[in-house]
């Protein structure tokens, strides 16, 4: 499939205005060669050109542009952070921890393994890991990957991995429990949940919006954690100036305000 330069622009505008993603005028081959990769393409590209994109249709957009990068151990000393944030807190109170951009598993489950560290051992610690993409969900569900990825991590933290056959590692079964995995469109205004978080990690999800919807994005997580909250983003990525609510912890690591 080759996109004309008119349809393009048209997948641009929709793109961004239903998933917040800025595709650069230099992406035209990119998403041509995906949408052209699936039997749907002709008849996305023909809904959207139509201005009649179904939420289904959307869905599958979403998880034929998304592109997902993530490895154990990434950014690793947020979760030293998590940890001294979790042991200052009482013991005695229950914790919601919300991983907003969760991939194929790495950050959820290494956010289990860090709460297994503390003083409490996990206990009275939910998680919820949502994702834009279908499939990089399913692959977390399952939670089996590539035992040699695991090596970034340290050892107490490898031997919570059961070897597989064919070079493969899974999770244990109690993390799989432990994570509630579902899918969610940031873009959506408000976020449907009825309770504020007491951790959010939000990482390297920014750099794919820009300018205002930047901002958007989020304050609108912010207001999903409670006072004295931790917020992590990319060590990579800057608040937008305009963001209310937050004070400095460490680099990328921020604290809800009173």
């Amino acid at each position: 499939m080759v996109l004309s330069s008119h349809q393009y622009e048209v997948i641009r505008r929709k793109v961004r205005a239903e998933l917040g993603i800025e595709l650069g005028p230099d992406r035209k081959a990119m998403v041509s060669r995906r949408l052209g990769g699936i039997p749907e393409g002709p008849q996305l590209v023909s809904s959207m050109m139509a201005g009649d994109l179904a939420p289904p249709s959307l869905a599958l957009l979403a998880d034929v542009l998304t592109t997902n990068h993530t490895h154990w151990g990434r950014e690793s000393a947020h979760f030293d952070v998590l940890i001294q944030w979790i042991d200052e807190q009482p013991a005695s109170r229950a914790l919601r921890i919300w991983c907003a951009a969760s991939s194929t598993g790495e950050e959820p489950y290494t956010l289990w393994m860090a709460c297994q560290d503390t003083e409490r051992s996990g206990r009275g610690i939910s998680l919820l890991a949502t994702d834009i993409s279908r499939p990089v969900l399913e692959h977390a569900r399952k939670g089996i990957y590539e035992a040699e990825a695991t090596t970034r991590l340290s050892a107490k933290w490898q031997r919570h991995f059961r070897p597989l056959p064919d070079g493969l590692v899974t999770v244990p079964e109690a993390a799989k429990r432990a994570i509630l995995f579902r899918r969610l469109n940031l873009m959506t205004n408000p976020l449907p949940f009825r309770n504020q978080f007491d951790v959010i990690f939000c990482r390297n999800v920014l750099i794919y919006f820009d300018g205002d919807l930047r901002r958007q994005i989020i304050q609108r997580v912010v207001d999903q954690l409670r006072p004295g909250g931790l917020l992590c983003i990319g060590l990579a990525e800057s608040l937008p100036k305009e963001v209310t609510g937050l004070s400095r912890l460490s680099p990328s690591a921020f604290l809800r305000s009173p």
